[in-house]
C-alpha cells in the first residue's frame, strides 16, 4: 500500500474511533417508554457508516487503483530513466508511481557507461515492480569506430508533422537513442515521430557499441509550422483604359526547411500574362559592378547623357539618341553580349536628334520611340517604330495631346503602351 493510501486509511480509522467512543458512552434513557435523543440516534447512524468505511475501506481503495509502482535501480546509480522511450526526469534509484498496468520498456543511460536498454516490465494494479541494471563502463577503444549520421523526411511542414527518421551511421552500432527536440525520445533504429506543436527542433542521435557512444546533432533539423496555407503578399497593378491587367498569384513549395533550401515557385496568375519578373526577397543588390567593355575600353558609341534604351525579347540591348558634346544625337546601337561590345545599327535613324525621350520594346520585338526634347529646346510629341532592331524607323501619327517632357513609358502586358510625362 502506498504512503498516500496508508495516510487516508489511518485518517478513516481515527474518525471512526472517535464516533465509536461517542456511541459507547451513550447515557441511559431516563424516561422509559420515550424515544432516545435525536442527537444520539444521528451519531449512531454516522458511526455505522464509518465502521463500514473502516472495514471495507482498504478493499475499496485497492479497487480504485489502476496503476502500479515501478522501482528502478542501477549500479552505478544516477542513471537517467526512460520509460517507453520517454525521459521520466528521474534518475536511479527512483520509484515511478501510477504506471499503467501493461507491458513497458525501461532504459537507463549514464555518461561513461553503455546504456541499459529495453528491459521489458509489467505490473498489477496497486503492486510494485522492480528492475535493476548493472551498467558496463564504455571500453573507450577505437575498434570499429562509429560515424553517426541520420536522415529525416520531411524536414518541414504543418503540424501535426510526421517525420521518418533513418539511422545512416557508418559502422555497426548496437543501440540507438533519439532525442527529437520536443521532449520526446526513441530507442528504435528507424523511428517515425510526429511533431504536435509548431517550432524549429534540434534532433540528436546517440549510437553505441561495446567500445563507447557517439552522438550526431543537427540544429534546426525540423521546422513545423502552424496549419494553414502560406501567405504571400501580392503587389498587383491596375490599368487605365478598357483592358484588364493580369491578376498575379503564385505558389511555392516547400515553404520552410533547412538551408540550403531549394524552393519551386509556380505562377498561378490569371489573365494570360506574357512576361514574368520574380523577386525572392533575399537579394542583397550588393554585388560589385563589372565593366563590360574589354579592359575598360570604350563601348563604341560616343559619350552622352539622357539617352533611351530598351531590352529586346531576344536578350539584346538597344541604345538610342541622347545628347553629347556636339548636341542631340539620333544614332542607334545594339549589344548582344550584355553590353560588352556594341554595333552601330544606324548613324542617323530618321527621327531628329533628341534627349529625354522614352522608348519601349513590345512583345513582338519591335521598338517604339516617343517624344523628348530637340536641339532647339522644343518639346517633341512624335512617335516612331522600328521592326528590325533599330535599323529603319517608321513615323506613326503624332500624339494628339501636348508634348511630354522627361516622360516615361511602359508596356503593361496586353501589347499596348502607357506614356506618362
Amino acid at each position: 500500500m502506498s504512503r498516500r493510501r496508508f495516510s487516508l486509511f489511518v485518517s478513516l480509522l481515527l474518525v471512526a474511533s472517535c464516533i465509536f467512543s461517542v456511541q459507547a458512552f451513550e447515557p441511559e434513557n431516563p424516561y422509559p417508554g420515550t424515544a432516545t435523543s435525536p442527537f444520539i440516534g444521528a451519531v449512531s447512524g454516522i458511526a455505522d457508516t464509518f465502521w463500514h468505511l473502516l472495514l471495507d475501506g482498504p478493499m475499496m481503495l485497492a479497487d480504485a487503483v489502476t496503476g502500479f509502482t515501478l522501482s528502478v535501480t542501477s549500479d552505478p546509480s544516477g542513471a537517467s530513466i526512460l520509460l517507453d522511450g520517454d525521459d521520466t526526469g528521474a534518475t536511479t534509484p527512483a520509484e515511478i508511481a501510477d504506471v499503467s498496468a501493461s507491458m513497458h520498456n525501461v532504459t537507463v543511460a549514464l555518461d561513461g557507461y553503455l546504456p541499459g536498454i529495453n528491459e521489458t516490465v509489467d505490473g498489477t494494479a496497486g503492486g510494485t515492480t522492480s528492475v535493476h541494471f548493472d551498467l558496463t563502463a564504455a571500453a573507450g577503444g577505437d575498434e570499429s569506430p562509429l560515424e553517426p549520421s541520420f536522415s529525416a523526411d520531411p524536414t518541414s511542414g504543418t503540424v501535426p508533422l510526421a517525420v521518418q527518421f533513418n539511422d545512416t551511421t557508418v559502422g555497426s552500432p548496437t543501440g540507438w537513442l533519439w532525442d527529437f527536440g520536443d521532449g520526446e525520445t526513441s530507442v528504435e533504429q528507424h523511428p517515425v515521430h510526429t511533431y504536435a506543436d509548431a517550432g524549429i527542433y534540434t534532433v540528436s542521435l546517440t549510437v553505441w557499441t561495446e567500445n563507447g557512444t557517439t552522438t550526431a546533432i543537427r540544429e534546426g533539423c525540423i521546422e513545423a509550422t502552424a496549419s494553414g496555407e502560406p501567405e504571400f503578399e501580392i503587389f498587383g497593378a491596375s490599368m487605365m483604359g478598357g483592358a484588364s491587367a493580369p491578376t498575379a498569384a503564385l505558389t511555392g513549395a516547400p515553404t520552410s526547411g533547412t538551408a540550403p533550401l531549394t524552393v519551386t515557385f509556380t505562377d498561378q496568375s490569371t489573365g494570360d500574362p506574357t512576361g514574368w519578373t520574380w523577386f525572392f526577397g533575399d537579394e542583397t543588390f550588393g554585388e560589385a559592378w563589372t565593366n563590360q567593355t574589354a579592359a575598360g575600353g570604350e563601348p563604341g558609341w560616343s559619350g552622352r547623357c539622357w539617352q533611351s534604351s530598351v531590352a529586346l525579347p531576344d536578350g539584346s540591348i538597344m541604345l538610342m539618341g541622347g545628347v553629347g558634346s556636339g548636341g542631340p544625337l539620333n544614332d542607334t546601337w545594339r549589344s548582344t553580349d550584355n553590353g560588352t561590345t556594341w554595333t552601330q545599327v544606324n548613324a542617323s535613324a530618321g527621327w531628329s536628334g533628341r534627349f529625354w525621350h522614352s522608348s519601349v520594346a513590345l512583345p513582338d520585338g519591335s521598338i517604339v520611340l516617343m517624344g523628348g526634347e530637340g536641339g532647339d529646346g522644343n518639346l517633341l510629341n512624335d512617335t516612331w517604330r522600328s521592326t528590325d532592331n533599330g535599323a529603319t524607323w517608321t513615323r506613326l501619327p503624332d500624339a494628339a495631346g501636348p508634348a511630354p517632357a522627361t516622360d516615361s513609358s511602359v508596356v503593361p502586358g496586353d501589347g499596348g503602351i502607357m506614356l506618362m510625362g
